[in-house]
């Protein structure tokens, strides 16, 4: 049956995101504000993209308004995204309590024992486009709205992940088919005038809360016009930001000068084509898989086989600077090409360019971003650094992190390597002979002590996810950045950007697999057939087939039950 406005409504009313960015959409799409919506769990995520800069307050005070008649039913928390049409990330982000921005909320309404489900015309001409076809990981757009409830309605990129291609605004109403257009227009027209007046000027809203601002929603059951005399809303206090978002790549060698010069003419260029999408975390982190030092000494006979030194300029490090690194690890099995000399310039380096650097024995090193403090520690499988093999040495450090930090962070450097190094066992594994460890027993024994995020490198290809007791495990990230370094030939060659997201105990709140391929020389770029993702699904569901994480078509990671931030701030605290 076609979808009436009441029918819109009442949906709206049972907290359904669509429904809820149809009513809005109503409201701002004339001002040339185009909304987006994503229920996740009691979180509400709400986007706002127009052409110039929204005003965050105003844009709260608005939206508060409209909750306030709504009173969608099991909405506890907003948060409120403003973007500029066209760009990728959110200019700002603004969160709503509604628990207690909302203490004197209606009693929700009798739902009926069967709900029904709401045909709404779709477009024949973009279903006849196939959306499917076009999507890439920078023009994911909206599916079309089949039907109501939430079961069968698209959803919505994650608006703090970089979002694609959008639907034309045109196209949502267009979308909605003449029949509910038309019942649009009779009930503004004849129900209710005033209830879904647009803003007096656009100057007003941009300006600040208008006391003659009217609600962004109204019930089409009592739909009171704003006037004059309306009083401005109470303040609205926004919680503290309650996560902390990571990106972390896979192992980087920006080129060599050892054995022979392999050096870019460009070194800025390396990260260029990638560098968009670095952009957006708290913390970006990478595994720096090369030395920064001008020392003439390997450590290593690289006139074997299989045997390789690398050693890149100091004033390399610059380049991960630039692109918005805070912090590398160093703990891997080139951390010592160039000998105790080299691995100490590395970690100078590192941090006169504006770094942290990670990896030497028993170092924590402490990063804090909203108000989160992490500790970072580097493990690898060799003497002189922090052991994989050595448990309960590691285990000690992670304990001793937590009592001085809310978020624990690992990276390791471990496992077999090569194209067919995909699969995670519960076992030591082995490379030309060498104890590269056990990184299933290493890592969850990292979170059993109080570990909040696992990195593992060192197989040089994608390898699964698993989410244990809460906690995400990346068990490789595949290479990264590797010119004219490493081969790059089938699962070598794919590559991503992990993007998770952690409240302030360290539990794991959603993410995604931006996936990266590298071309023949080694550098980074868009991977457009998400073939990592497909990749890391199919491991994922074969060698940890009882994970709860569930990892979408286009990435998206998503724990059994998605997790609400929390109004208390982080330094009350404790980890679980």
């Amino acid at each position: 049956m076609q979808a009436t406005l009441e029918q819109i409504w009442q949906a709206a009313r049972q907290g359904e995101p669509t429904a809820i960015a149809t009513l809005i959409n109503r409201s701002l799409h004339p001002k040339g504000i185009h909304v987006l919506a994503r229920r996740q769990g009691s979180c509400l995520q709400i986007m706002l993209e127009a052409a110039k800069s929204l005003p965050p307050d105003s844009c709260l005070q608005y939206i508060l308004k409209g909750l306030k008649k709504l009173d969608p039913d099991g909405i506890l928390n907003v948060r409120l995204h403003g973007r500029l049409l066209g760009d990728e990330w959110p200019e700002w982000t603004q969160t709503l309590d509604l628990k207690t921005t909302l203490p004197n909320s209606a009693p929700p309404p009798v739902q009926s024992t069967a709900t029904p489900v709401l045909k709404i015309p779709v477009d024949a001409g973009i279903v006849a486009n196939g959306l499917e076809k076009t999507v890439t990981p920078a023009t994911i757009g909206l599916s079309p709205a089949i039907q109501l409830p939430a079961t069968a309605l698209p959803i919505v990129p994650e608006p703090a992940i970089p979002v694609l291609k959008r639907t034309h605004p045109g196209l949502l109403l267009l979308g909605l088919g003449t029949s509910l257009i038309l019942a649009w227009v009779w009930y503004v027209q004849n129900v209710s005038p005033g209830a879904w007046s647009d803003l007096a000027n656009w100057g007003r809203f941009e300006s600040g809360p208008s006391s003659d601002a009217p609600a962004l929603i109204t019930s089409p059951q009592s739909a009171p016009t704003a006037t004059p005399d309306s009083p401005t809303p109470a303040p609205v206090t926004v919680p503290e930001r309650q996560t902390i978002r990571i990106k972390a790549v896979g192992d980087m060698v920006p080129g060599t000068s050892y054995p022979v010069r392999r050096k870019p003419q460009d070194p800025n260029s390396l990260l260029a084509k990638i560098k968009p999408y670095l952009q957006g975390a708290d913390i970006l982190f990478g595994n720096y898989e090369s030395t920064l030092t001008n020392h003439p000494y390997p450590f290593k006979n690289t006139s074997k086989g299989m045997v390789f030194a690398f050693r890149s300029p100091p004033e390399y490090a610059k380049i991960f600077q630039a692109v918005g690194f805070n912090i590398l690890n160093i703990a891997n099995n080139h951390s010592y090409d160039f000998n105790e000399k080299g691995f100490r310039d590395t970690m100078q380096s590192i941090e006169r360019a504006g770094m942290k650097a990670v990896g030497d024995k028993n170092q924590i090193v402490y990063i804090t971003a909203n108000e989160i403090t992490t500790a970072w520690i580097g493990f690898a499988t060799y003497d002189g650094q922090n052991r994989v093999q050595d448990i309960k040495a590691g285990q000690a450090l992670v304990k001793k992190a937590s009592q001085n930090a809310d978020v624990v962070v690992i990276s390791f450097h471990a496992g077999a390597e090569g194209s067919d190094a995909v699969r995670t066992r519960n076992k030591v594994e082995y490379f030309y002979g060498e104890n590269r460890g056990n990184i299933v027993q290493f890592s969850r024994a990292m979170v059993d002590a109080g570990a909040d995020l696992i990195l593992g490198h060192g197989p040089h290809v994608p390898r699964a996810l698993e989410l244990y007791n809460g906690r995400l495990i990346a068990y490789s990230l595949g290479n990264f950045l590797g010119y004219k370094s490493f081969a790059t030939a089938g699962n070598l060659g794919k590559s991503l950007i992990l993007d998770a997201e952690l409240d302030a105990t360290g539990q794991f709140v959603g993410g995604k697999v931006i996936p990266v391929k590298l071309d023949d020389s080694g550098i980074p770029q868009l991977d457009n057939n998400f073939s990592t993702v497909k990749l890391i699904r199919n491991l994922t569901q074969s060698d940890f087939p009882k994970t709860p994480l569930t990892i979408g078509r286009f990435g998206e990671l998503s724990p059994p039950e998605p997790v609400s931030p929390s109004p208390i701030s982080p330094s009350l605290r404790e980890k679980p």
